[in-house]
């Protein structure tokens, strides 16, 4: 039986194994670990991707700024491109692979293994968003509006 450092070492072994194999090349990723009263967690963070690869779509930022000016009735655009998406797929399934879940929400009962997060580093997010905003013009805006 592993702790959650132990569980930590083989989620990086399978991220370089999926870097090798394609299915996460180009992408680095951080593993670390977090240990608290009601257990611990291992939170993944993708801090790196390849060149060239789209990180947040354009339409997903130029429909925030509809949502602003006029809210409601909009379809569900995803923050991250297809790419991306597919990554955080392959890093949750990666994580989720060593996990449990015999947690009933109904019942307010948790029992996991450990918990778990995954996400893009905001170091990356932020400027990735900051450059797709200063390219929006009002007028792409108003076609959602």
């Amino acid at each position: 039986h592993l702790d959650t450092t132990g569980v930590a070492k083989l989620i990086r072994a399978d991220i370089v194994e999926a870097q090798k194999t394609g299915e996460l090349k180009g992408f680095k990723c951080s593993v670390r670990t977090r240990k608290f009263a009601g257990g611990s967690a291992i939170d993944v963070e993708v801090t790196a991707v390849p060149d060239g690869v789209e990180l947040i779509q354009r339409e997903y930022v130029i429909q925030s700024l509809a949502r602003r000016a006029r809210p409601g009735g909009y379809q569900e655009i995803a923050r991250h491109s297809a790419t991306i998406e597919s990554a955080l797929a392959k890093l949750r399934q990666i994580v989720a692979d060593y996990n449990f879940d015999k947690s009933d929400i109904m019942t307010d009962y948790f029992h996991v293994r450990y918990y778990s997060h995954v996400s893009v580093s905001s170091a990356l997010q932020e400027p990735a968003y900051d450059a797709v905003l200063a390219s929006i013009k009002p007028e792409d805006v108003e076609r959602y509006c």
